[in-house]
């Protein structure tokens, strides 16, 4: 990610600012996932489907469906009421 953000302007602000944003922001959106994901997954998933061949595809969807709502809460976060 680090490549794709990378801007080669003389500008040492937006580099930097490009670099907190890689190393802090990213790294927090993923930790919401996963613990999103993992409680899902434990306190739902497990004790429901313990003997179904569907496991994988409900939590395929499942970890698909909270990157969604991760995602959309953070447009609404930082586009519609400018918290982020």
């Amino acid at each position: 990610m680090y490549l794709l953000l990378y801007d080669n302007s003389n500008s040492l602000s937006i580099s930097v600012v490009n670099k907190i944003v890689i190393m802090h922001v990213f790294p927090i959106t993923g930790t919401i996932i996963s613990v999103l994901f993992l409680g899902f997954d434990f306190l739902y998933i497990r004790p429901r489907l313990k003997n179904k061949q569907s496991r994988v595809g409900v939590r395929l969807f499942s970890i698909v469906s909270i990157c969604i709502l991760v995602m959309v809460v953070h447009y609404i976060l930082e586009k519609v009421a400018d918290i982020v």
